[in-house]
């Protein structure tokens, strides 16, 4: 059990990094490059609030079933 929650790190930190890529490339960019003026509120609220929540709250998951922190 403690092999599959490290390898479960591993994807939770994966899953960080694709899930800021995704919200950065898919989400804000094109919003950032639109040309309606009420397109940049979520833009900067996918790129400034959601992104760092995900994405980090994925990683420090990832990172600490790495390290073995939810062993008994």
């Amino acid at each position: 059990m403690r092999y599959l929650k490290k390898y479960l790190g591993i994807l939770w930190i994966i899953l960080a990094f694709v899930s800021g890529y995704y919200l950065i490339v898919s989400q804000a960019i094109p919003q950032f490059h639109s040309e309606k003026p009420e397109d940049l509120v979520p833009a900067i609220v996918y790129t400034f609030v959601l992104m760092p929540i995900i994405s980090g709250g994925l990683f420090v998951f990832g990172w600490y079933a790495l390290l073995g922190e939810y062993d008994d």
